[in-house]
């Protein structure tokens, strides 16, 4: 038997779920999003009480787009896998046998990880912008923790 004694109240917060609003912009995915509401209301439409299928359908709904958000997070981190690997391979062989088409290959595999590296810092800049809107006039750790940098 484990005694385990825990001094002072320090406790972790817990993070609230947000909806990647970046997941519905592509149009496949809107369309996937559009097939699974109209399945799940197709479903339910004879259930009893509206507001547990209203309920139970926003619970649904955060599960397929955490799936796919997770889905479309490996794709990105593959593709940004495969494109440093492509530069890699490409930047030696083109130190070695110049040619344009090597060149013109390691352009392309450059910009596509470049684009992939772009959504991010769009997509963290835009999580920072909504953190610092919503914590607004209000004094809280936030800017607590700005003022201790400077």
């Amino acid at each position: 038997m484990d005694l385990v004694a825990t001094i002072g109240n320090k406790t972790e917060r817990t993070k609230t779920w947000r909806m990647n609003t970046s997941i519905p912009q592509d149009n496949t995915t809107r369309e996937d999003l559009k097939n699974h509401i109209g399945m799940y209301f197709e479903t339910n439409k004879d259930s009893t009480n509206q507001i547990y299928v209203w309920d139970a359908f926003k619970a649904y709904m955060r599960g397929v787009l955490i799936q796919k958000s997770s889905i479309l997070k490996k794709i990105d981190q593959e593709n940004t896998h495969r494109y440093e690997e492509e530069i890699k391979t490409l930047e030696k062989q083109f130190w070695t046998k110049p040619t344009d088409s090597c060149l013109s290959r390691l352009v392309r595999a450059k910009y596509e990880l470049n684009k992939i590296f772009s959504k991010k810092a769009k997509y963290s800049l835009f999580r920072l912008k909504q953190k610092w809107y919503e914590s607004g006039d209000k004094a809280g750790k936030l800017l607590a923790s700005q003022l201790k940098a400077r």
